[in-house]
């Protein structure tokens, strides 16, 4: 669950396996603080959340925070432009239950600008595993509940 402010579900940077991954434009995370509840229940699969760097340009992309939740069935969710709750540690493994609130919009990784105002977002993607050893991917269509 997220206060959708805009949905960008055709940015030029979604190609390949990330083709389905869609943007939601969120306020500033400097300004307005934003919590990010689970989509859906789930296993932290994997993670990368120490990163405060952002910048306007592709070299970014290495700075980026996301997470990335099983859900079963081969498939996963993930979610970045993030970073943790205060006083919340997400573990490898850890279950994630629908609803919960899970982590914060920040400001991480390749972000463009405009007019020097950082266009904030969070970054969502659904995926199937297309491999045993959890590699290679798919992405799915969002399958937005209304």
């Amino acid at each position: 669950m997220l206060s959708v402010y805009r949905r960008f579900p055709n940015s030029p940077e979604h190609k390949g396996d990330f083709q389905y991954a869609e943007d939601i434009a969120i306020p500033n995370p400097i300004e307005v603080e934003t919590v990010i509840f689970a989509p859906q229940s789930g296993v932290v699969w994997a993670f990368a959340l120490g990163n405060t760097i952002w910048g306007a340009k592709p070299e970014y992309k290495r700075y980026l925070n996301w997470i990335n939740v099983y859900v079963g069935h081969d498939e996963f969710y993930e979610i970045a432009h993030v970073s943790p709750l205060p006083n919340n540690k997400i573990r490898f493994g850890q279950k994630i239950l629908k609803g919960e609130p899970i982590l914060m919009a920040a400001l991480n990784g390749y972000i463009t600008e405009t007019n020097g105002v950082p266009d904030s977002h969070v970054h969502i993607l659904v995926g199937r595993w297309l491999n045993k050893g959890r590699t290679k991917f798919t992405s799915l269509r969002i399958r937005w509940e209304t």
